[in-house]
């Protein structure tokens, strides 16, 4: 068999050729019809995951070690089965699920092999799907793909299982309550899919930024675009509220004041301010507080986050923005080397983790371009 194998951490993968393995027991080996590249991936290459402020994890320090076959998002067609295999038969395609673990521990035998504290992951711990054979230690590791195609069922392995468990917490407030999400990343696009599958539903209110401005521009797409997914979810305002806090007010104080009976599920605010000009008119009309998300993480936002009276906010990496164009500057003053693109992360500010957000910005650490890893 030929696999593409970490051999160096941060080198270019090497092209391996061996022995095809033959299965034993209650193994199945599987030629590779698909396998993903998870984010995973690039940080296992990588040696190890940036923990930000300077921290770094390393996955040798857990385990893994080159040289290594990479890929645990993974589609293929069973070629070959050990003796003990029973009901899985040759050319028949699956999805592999890959999240194994010793198999004897009580986490193990309680169905949760994920979770299991000496894992054996496809792609981690054993060969993956970077190689054109995979040999899986048992058959209960297979899902029928059931007419998908192996690209289209490959990613659910990692990003869907991911986006999943998470809707699943939510329970049955998917059903009755507007879901924001924030982000459509790989993640986030996965997440786009399953709401739909679920029968996410209900009626927004979306305020718009001045239609002059790039990132009420580019805000407003986003919104557009996460709503194409959901037929089942109805606009029933989406009006320029020019990211003022007055304009918001009063746009929602009008709409509450002509239609007393709209029912609004949640509102969409291009920036903080418009989201707290929604609060002010839902409690002016003595109206039950929809869920209420904005962009910024400012102070008041946050308190209102910490209170209950809104959902979430977006931060936009201002923070992250001004330090890092300040050392930029000293740079290139140095004639000093700087990096073409730094990428930032955004945070979503909930009730999970507001109380980072309630040390002033100029008490926070001032993140540094060695920090956010740019290059």
């Amino acid at each position: 068999m030929i696999s593409y194998d970490v051999a160096e951490f941060g080198a270019p993968l090497q092209w391996r050729e061996r022995e095809t393995p033959v299965p034993q027991g209650s193994e199945v080996l599987l030629r590779t019809l698909a396998a993903g590249v998870c984010h995973s991936d690039l940080h296992l290459w990588e040696g190890g995951y940036d923990l930000g402020q300077g921290r770094r994890m390393s996955v040798a320090d857990r385990g893994v070690t080159p040289p290594f076959t990479m890929g645990h998002e993974i589609s293929g067609e069973v070629v070959a089965v050990g003796p003990a295999v029973v009901g899985v038969g040759i050319s028949e395609k699956y999805l592999v699920f890959p999240w194994i673990g010793c198999g004897e521990c009580p986490v193990c035998r309680g169905g949760e092999e994920q979770l299991c504290a000496k894992p054996a992951s496809l792609g981690v711990f054993r060969p993956g799907g970077y190689g054109d054979h995979v040999l899986v230690p048992h058959q209960r590791y297979l899902i029928p793909l059931d007419g998908l195609s192996p690209a289209e069922a490959a990613p659910y392995a990692c990003s869907g299982v991911t986006t999943f468990g998470a809707l699943r917490k939510l329970g049955n407030v998917i059903e009755t309550d507007p879901i924001v999400l924030m982000g459509a990343g790989g993640l986030g696009l996965m997440c786009l899919t399953l709401l739909k599958a679920m029968g996410g539903r209900g009626n927004i209110v979306v305020l718009e930024g001045p239609d002059n401005i790039p990132t009420a521009i580019g805000r407003l797409r986003g919104f557009k675009d996460a709503l194409k997914e959901f037929p089942d979810v109805k606009v029933v305002l989406s009006k320029n509220a020019m990211y003022a806090r007055p304009a918001a007010s009063d746009l929602l104080k009008t709409m509450l004041k002509a239609n007393p009976n709209q029912q609004v599920d949640g509102v969409l605010a291009a920036n903080d301010a418009m989201a707290l000009g929604a609060i002010e008119a839902f409690k002016e009309a003595k109206k039950k507080m929809s869920p209420i998300v904005g962009i910024n993480a400012s102070k008041e936002a946050v308190d209102l986050i910490k209170a209950g009276d809104m959902l979430a906010s977006g931060d936009y990496n201002g923070l992250v923005e001004g330090c890092l164009g300040a050392e930029i500057a000293i740079r290139t003053l140095r004639k000093q080397p700087v990096p073409k693109e730094v990428m930032a992360k955004t945070s979503v500010v909930d009730k999970a983790n507001y109380q980072q957000y309630e040390t002033p910005a100029e008490r926070r650490p001032c993140p540094t371009l060695e920090s956010m890893g740019a290059k």
